[in-house]
């Protein structure tokens, strides 16, 4: 393979681009890939295929080795010469295709027997036949071997076919053996149970792909982002970094998702939403505040802070109470502000239903715009909580409030900022501050 594989070109909060480099040319990421299925893109000329701006075509394995087969488009040239395409192109494994063929296929561990669609002839697909149709084509990126469970599936199926497709990816991995200018990638499994994805994950890694090592941080986000994993994974993953790299590597990983995130932060939330929250708050005839587990510190130092200025805020639930009794007493001119992160809480979600159904207005802070908790909000502000830690990180939406309550006060005049002078005044005279320590003189 060209070196370096793939190269990270810009950079906006946590959207990229980049360009993978091939022996036929660079592809532009995040790319959009044109299905030649059959050896052409359906009522479009090459020519007018490349004006589009694609970088790279897809190939479909299953239907090219049935017809007109590999073979005879080896004989001519490859499939580049054969759809006049000189660009990269990449081709599936083949292995969706057959799996979607159900009563014409016979699955074991040595591959799948089916019956063509097209003629009823029995065909043999195993990993090792996979690679050697894709490199007969003449493929630039090649798709390992794998086979694709019908969703939903249970879960003792899930993990019998992940951990069958890995067998099936190292065997890929060895009939594909050196070819200079060509990469295979390998393909995740494990349906939607984290757990096993992660396994598959792990897999993958330990097998050894093209691209694997410049794509590295790349896989660290989606673990990151829990993409590969919950709670535990990312527990097990921080140890793996621990032994990879050391604490240095760990504590590199924290201050480079701390910054993306306070970048992130500001890109979601615009000046104007801030204000229309801080709106919100002031118009308020009460101000309830609700934070659960994760959310708690935040939801009570927002109100400390918020109270020092606003009379009418308060964090609930009250002592010896639970948020529904605080919650009843709102009503048509009130708010709730509730607070929520992944994995999100119901009683929060359940309180802002309470709010809303009573008249009041629900101010959501959360982690997503996809949260449930947007949904029920009347206007929502999110901040990320990506970090290679195990749980979630508190740093943006910390910054989120904290610009939320400057908003605040920078908006309501004279009267907040007297409250503000008369609380810490009357604080000073209680003796509740410490006065920090005189350094002496030097020089």
């Amino acid at each position: 393979m060209t070196e370096p594989f793939f190269t990270l070109t810009a950079t906006d909060g946590r959207a990229r681009t980049g360009v993978i480099s091939t022996a036929r040319g660079e592809v532009r990421t995040p790319a959009f890939m044109p299905v030649g299925t059959a050896a052409t893109v359906k009522a479009m000329m090459p020519e007018s295929v490349r004006a589009t701006g694609a970088d790279i075509l897809l190939g479909n394995t299953y239907h090219l080795m049935l017809r007109p087969t590999a073979e005879r488009i080896a004989a001519l040239g490859g499939l580049h010469a054969f759809m006049n395409w000189e660009r990269p192109i990449l081709t599936d494994s083949g292995g969706f295709q057959v799996m979607s063929l159900a009563g014409l296929r016979k699955l074991d561990e040595t591959g799948v027997t089916f019956k063509s669609h097209i003629d009823g002839s029995r065909h043999t697909l195993t990993p090792e036949r996979s690679m050697e149709i894709q490199r007969l084509l003449g493929s630039d990126i090649v798709m390992c071997f794998d086979e694709c469970p019908a969703l939903p599936a249970e879960r003792s199926r899930l993990e019998e076919s992940m951990r069958l497709s890995m067998r099936w990816a190292a065997r890929s991995r060895e009939a594909f053996g050196e070819r200079p200018g060509h990469a295979l990638f390998g393909i995740q499994q494990g349906g939607l149970e984290e757990d096993l994805r992660a396994e598959s994950a792990e897999a993958l890694k330990a097998i050894g792909f093209e691209g694997y090592e410049e794509l590295r941080e790349r896989f660290r986000d989606f673990v990151v982002t829990g993409a590969l994993g919950g709670i535990a994974e990312r527990a097990r993953f921080l140890q793996r970094l621990e032994a990879e790299g050391g604490t240095s590597e760990l504590i590199a990983g924290l201050a480079a998702a701390t910054m993306t995130n306070l970048e992130d932060l500001w890109t979601r939330n615009d000046p104007g939403a801030m204000d229309a929250a801080a709106d919100r708050l002031l118009g308020a005839g009460q101000v309830m505040v609700l934070g659960l587990g994760a959310a708690d510190s935040l939801a009570n130092q927002f109100a400390y802070v918020a109270r020092m200025a606003f009379g009418h805020v308060r964090a609930i639930p009250s002592r010896a109470s639970v948020e529904t009794d605080d919650i009843q007493w709102l009503g048509p001119g009130d708010l709730l502000i509730a607070m929520t992160f992944q994995p999100y809480r119901s009683e929060t979600l359940a309180g802002a239903q309470q709010a809303l159904d009573q008249g009041a207005e629900v101010l959501g802070i959360t982690d997503s715009p996809a949260s449930p908790l947007t949904r029920l909000a009347t206007q929502t502000l999110s901040g990320p909580t990506h970090t290679p830690q195990f749980f979630v990180s508190n740093v943006a939406i910390t910054a989120l409030l904290e610009g939320l309550t400057a908003t605040c006060v920078a908006r309501a005049g004279e009267t907040a900022r007297a409250r503000i002078e008369e609380f810490h005044a009357r604080r000073q005279t209680r003796g509740i501050y410490e006065d920090p320590p005189r350094l002496p003189r030097t020089g």
